[in-house]
C-alpha cells in the first residue's frame, strides 16, 4: 500500500471511529433510554393541551435535514473542482480519486459528525430532565383525580399512566430540549454557513443570501410547528434552536475546513473599491501624499469630471428581482395567511385587557422605520462627499446616490427577511393578544364553574370587526418592535461603519443621531405593551429579532458596486468611435 493510500485509509478509519463514538450513544438512548420521571401539579395548565400529530414528521425532518445539505455539497464541490488545475488527484489502492470527491467526503463527514454531536447533546438533555410535554395529560391520563381538594396544592409524584400507547407515554416525558428544533437549526445553519464559505455567486450575491434565508426559514418553521402542535413549550424550542445553532458554528469553524484558504477557480468580483469608475487619467494614489481614504480620493476625482452613469442591467435586475420576491412574499402572507386558531383558559387574565388604538400607528411606523433610514443613508454619503471640496459640486448628489445604492438595497432586503420571519411566527403560533377577549367576544360563559380551569378550543368569536379579530391572534412576536429595532440598529451601525471607513472617529453628531434612533425604537416597542397590543415577551423577542437581522445583514451581506458605475464622457465617446 502506497503512502497516499495509507493516509486516506487512516483518515477514513479515524473518521468512522469518531462518528461511531458519538452516534452509538444516540442509538442506546433510542432503544433503552428511560426518561427521568418527573411529577406535576394538578393546577399546571401548560401540560393540559390536546394531542396533535406532527406538522413536520420525523421522516421529513431527517430526509430534508440530511439530504438537502449533502446534495448541495456534492453539487457545489463538483462545480468548483471539476475543471480544477493545480490540484493533485488522490490515489487509493491504485485508483485515482478526483479532487471534488475527496472534498465532498471531508465536507459531508464534518457535517455528519456535527449532526451526531448535536443530537447526542439534545438526547442527554431530554432523558436527564424528563420535562413533560404540553400534551402530557392527554397522552398519559394519570390515575389521579385532580378535582379532589387534597390533590390541588401538592406536587404529585406517585402516579401511573393509564394510556394505552406506551411509546407515546414515554415520548410525553421528553420535552426539553426540542429535538426537531436542534436538528433543523443545526442542518440549516450549517448549510447557510457552507453557502457563505464555498459558493461564490459574486454577480448574484443577493440570491445567495436569499437562499441562506430560505433554509433558515425552513428551520424556523419547523421549530414553530413544535409549539403550535403542542409538542413543546417555548423554552424547549428556544433551547433546541440554540443547541443546533451553536453546534453548527463550532463544527463549521473548528471541525470542518470550510474557512481554510483555497484557490478559487471562479473569478472574484473585480469591484473592490467603494465606487468604480473608468478613467484615462487614473490617479496615482501612492504619489499624492494625502492621508485620505480611497473613498475621498475617488470623490475628489468624480466631483470634477464629466461623467455618465453606466448600468449593469443583468446584475441590477437580479438585485431588484430578489427584493421584489421578498416583498411579494410579505404581501402574500399578509393577504392570504390565516393565523392558527388556539384555545384559551377562562381564568387567563393576560388576554382580558381592553382594546386601545395604537400610539404608534402603522403609517408612523412605515415613515420612521422604512423611509427615514433611506434619507439618512443618502444624506450621509452626500455630507461626506461634499466636505472634501471647498465648494459643493452638483455632481455630489449623483455620486451620493450611487454610493448609497448598495446600502439601501441591503436595507430593504433585511426588511424583507425580518418581516417574513415575524409574519411566519405570528401565523404559526397564533398567540392571543392582551385584548383578545375584548375584541373576539367568544361565545363562552366563563362564569360557569364547568369552564373554570378548562382549556377551551371550541368557541366562536362574536365581535363585529373581522380584521380586528384576525389581528387579535397574531401577538408573537411584535412586528412594530422588530421593524423599529431593525431600522434603528441598521442605520446606527451603518453610520459607525461609514465614519470608520473615512478615517473619522464617531463625532458627537453621529452619536446623537444613533441614540435618537434607538430611543425611537425603544419608545415604539414600549408603546405596544402600554397599548395592550402585545405581551412583554412579544416585544422582547421582536426587538431581538430586528436587531439581530440588522447586525447580520450589514455585517455579512454584501452587494458588489458594479451595478451603477461612473464612466467619463471622454472615454465613452472614444469607446463609441472604436
Amino acid at each position: 500500500m502506497d503512502v497516499d493510500s495509507r493516509l486516506i485509509v487512516k483518515k477514513v478509519v479515524l473518521d468512522v471511529v469518531c462518528l461511531a463514538a458519538v452516534g452509538f450513544p444516540i442509538l442506546l438512548f433510542y432503544l433503552f433510554g428511560d426518561p427521568y420521571k418527573r411529577g406535576f401539579f394538578c393546577s399546571d395548565e401548560s401540560i393540559r393541551y390536546p394531542y396533535h400529530g406532527s406538522t413536520v414528521s420525523n421522516v421529513a425532518l431527517y430526509i430534508v435535514g440530511m439530504g438537502l445539505p449533502i446534495i448541495v455539497m456534492l453539487i457545489t464541490e463538483y462545480s468548483l473542482y471539476r475543471h480544477a488545475e493545480g490540484f493533485r488527484a488522490r490515489n487509493l489502492l491504485g485508483r485515482k480519486i478526483q479532487v471534488w470527491i475527496w472534498n465532498s467526503y471531508k465536507a459531508i463527514g464534518a457535517f455528519g459528525f456535527g449532526a451526531a454531536a448535536s443530537q447526542l447533546t439534545t438526547d442527554i438533555g431530554k432523558y436527564s430532565i424528563g420535562r413533560l410535554r404540553p400534551h402530557f395529560f392527554a397522552v398519559c391520563n394519570p390515575n389521579i383525580t385532580c378535582s379532589y381538594p387534597s390533590n390541588q396544592p401538592g406536587y404529585i409524584e406517585n402516579f401511573s399512566c393509564r394510556g394505552s400507547d406506551l411509546k407515546l407515554i414515554r415520548d410525553s416525558k421528553l420535552s426539553f430540549p426540542s429535538g426537531h428544533s436542534s436538528f433543523s437549526f443545526y442542518t440549516m445553519v450549517y448549510l447557510a454557513i457552507y453557502l457563505q464559505a464555498r459558493v461564490p455567486w459574486n454577480k448574484c450575491r443577493l440570491w445567495k443570501h436569499f437562499a441562506q434565508f430560505v433554509v433558515i426559514m425552513m428551520a424556523w418553521g419547523t421549530a414553530l410547528s413544535r409549539v403550535s402542535d403542542y409538542k413543546h413549550h417555548f423554552s424547549d424550542v428556544i433551547a433546541g434552536g440554540c443547541i443546533g445553532t451553536l453546534a453548527a458554528l463550532l463544527t463549521s469553524y473548528f471541525v470542518s475546513d470550510l474557512f481554510v484558504p483555497k484557490k478559487r477557480f471562479h473569478p472574484s468580483d473585480p469591484s473592490e473599491v467603494d465606487l468604480n469608475f473608468k478613467s484615462n487619467n487614473e490617479m496615482d494614489r501612492s504619489a499624492t501624499g494625502i492621508a485620505s481614504s480611497p473613498y475621498d480620493l475617488v470623490i475628489r476625482h468624480c466631483l470634477t469630471m464629466a461623467f455618465v452613469i453606466k448600468i449593469n442591467k443583468v446584475n441590477l435586475a437580479a438585485d431588484i428581482l430578489c427584493i421584489f420576491v421578498l416583498g411579494f412574499t410579505v404581501l402574500l402572507i399578509g393577504v392570504f395567511a390565516q393565523p392558527r386558531k388556539i384555545g384559551f383558559h377562562c381564568d387567563n387574565e393576560d388576554i382580558r385587557y381592553p382594546y386601545k388604538p395604537s400610539t404608534v400607528s402603522n403609517f408612523a411606523l412605515i415613515l420612521s422605520s422604512l423611509f427615514l433610514p433611506n434619507v439618512v443613508i443618502v444624506l450621509t454619503n452626500l455630507t461626506w462627499g461634499s466636505t472634501i471640496q471647498e465648494t459643493f459640486n452638483k455632481n455630489a448628489f449623483t455620486i451620493a446616490l450611487l454610493e448609497s445604492y448598495g446600502s439601501i438595497a441591503l436595507f430593504w432586503m433585511g426588511i424583507g427577511f425580518t418581516q417574513i420571519t415575524v409574519d411566519t411566527a405570528k401565523n404559526n403560533i397564533g398567540r392571543l393578544r392582551p385584548h383578545f377577549i375584548a375584541v373576539c367576544k367568544p361565545n363562552i360563559d366563563c362564569s360557569l364553574s364547568e369552564n373554570a380551569g378548562r382549556y377551551i378550543t371550541r368557541y366562536q368569536c362574536t365581535g363585529a370587526d373581522g380584521e380586528l379579530m384576525k389581528n387579535s391572534r397574531v401577538s408573537f412576536p411584535s412586528g412594530h418592535a422588530a421593524l423599529a429595532f431593525y431600522s434603528a440598529v441598521y442605520v446606527a451601525v451603518y453610520l459607525k461603519q461609514k465614519s470608520s471607513e473615512n478615517g473619522y472617529n464617531v463625532p458627537v453628531t453621529i452619536a446623537f443621531i444613533q441614540v435618537c434612533l434607538l430611543q425611537v425604537a425603544w419608545f415604539t416597542s414600549l408603546s405596544r405593551v402600554s397599548d395592550y397590543m402585545h405581551h412583554w415577551s412579544d416585544v422582547l423577542v421582536g426587538a431581538i429579532a430586528g436587531a439581530l437581522f440588522a447586525v447580520l445583514v450589514i455585517t455579512f451581506v454584501q452587494i458588489p458596486n458594479d451595478r451603477l458605475t461612473l464612466v467619463e464622457k471622454q472615454e465613452e465617446s472614444q469607446a463609441e468611435n472604436v
